[in-house]
């Protein structure tokens, strides 16, 4: 039983194996708490890795510096731990869930189209160009890698992507700036600059689960696909107000999502949909900046540690 929990956690698990450990942990209060207990020793270190502060709030340091690590890691532990007794739970939703964050996680190369449903499909830049999310694709690989490509309004595009230890971005004619830090040029993904982690659909179901009213429903116009719809409960907390996502019903991959409630800074869209137009895969170089311009433009690194 420990050797299943533990390896559930290290997301090690089939699908088969998943579902035999969610009926066992439906049936048996004791396995409950074992599988509550190590989520919660889980939770606590990973928020000490900092890999859950996109949760939770940062705090100053203070004297009572310790203190409040402790509280943050006991909050990371609740969230982690309700999230947990979610997809156990019995609710369509969370089966739901727990089909589409298994199918993300195992997901190869694809790509989708973005479209405008709301609010203009133009964003201004800093360096006064306008770029368009109407028809921008995003291709992704895993996890960490990816390319954004968008059209410049004067002409030429903005390429930006991560091959997973090098975040870069190359807009038009002009250099290519790299960084290897983690977030660095991601703000063009939509939902970004709102706590929304798209490339990580674990951390964002475990936000929906605990802030959203989640509710399933076939789709209407094709029998192999569900939807599955979130709206925020609270309009005083961060996030998007809603979020769809259409997924098919033998696999949970995500075919179409869309996100409403964009915040249009500097213009921008209010809503738009992504949907999956091809899970071709790609050359192995493909998500590195040097796969997307010719081998003489200049590179500047970006990176914190590197001094101007």
């Amino acid at each position: 039983m420990n050797d299943k929990v533990q390896s559930l956690i290290d997301g090690t698990l089939s699908q088969e194996d998943r579902e035999v450990l969610n009926e066992l942990l439906r049936r048996d209060a004791s396995a409950r708490a074992e599988y509550a207990r190590q989520m919660k020793i889980h939770a606590l270190l990973t928020w000490r890795a900092g890999a859950v502060s996109a949760t939770m709030p940062k705090v100053r340091p203070t004297v009572w510096r310790s203190t409040w690590q402790w509280a943050g890691w006991a909050a990371a532990a609740l969230l982690f731990i309700g999230f947990t007794f979610f997809l156990i739970s019995p609710n369509p939703a969370a089966a739901a869930v727990s089909q589409i964050i298994a199918a993300w996680e195992q997901a190869k190369d694809r790509s989708y189209t973005i479209r405008v449903l709301a609010g203009d499909p133009w964003q201004a830049l800093k360096d006064g160009r306008s770029v368009s999310y109407e028809g921008a694709t995003l291709h992704l690989r895993g996890l960490s890698e990816f390319v954004l490509v968008r059209v410049l309004n004067h002409g030429g595009q903005v390429i930006t992507g991560s091959d997973g230890q090098t975040n870069w971005d190359i807009r038009g004619k002009g250099p290519v700036r790299v960084s290897h830090e983690t977030n660095r040029f991601r703000g063009g993904i939509p939902g970004e600059y709102q706590n929304l982690p798209f490339m990580d659909l674990r951390s964002l179901f475990l936000s929906l689960a605990v802030d959203y009213d989640l509710t399933i429903r076939d789709d209407s116009a094709d029998p192999t696909l569900r939807c599955l719809s979130a709206h925020k409960r609270n309009r005083d907390k961060r996030g998007l107000p809603s979020m769809e996502f259409q997924f098919r019903q033998d696999t949970g991959m995500v075919v179409k999502m869309e996100l409403h409630g964009l915040p249009e800074e500097k213009g921008g869209p209010r809503a738009v949909s992504l949907e999956l137009t091809s899970e071709t895969v790609f050359p192995g170089d493909f998500f590195t900046h040097q796969a997307h311009h010719e081998p003489d433009r200049e590179v500047i690194n970006e990176s914190a540690d590197i001094k101007p």
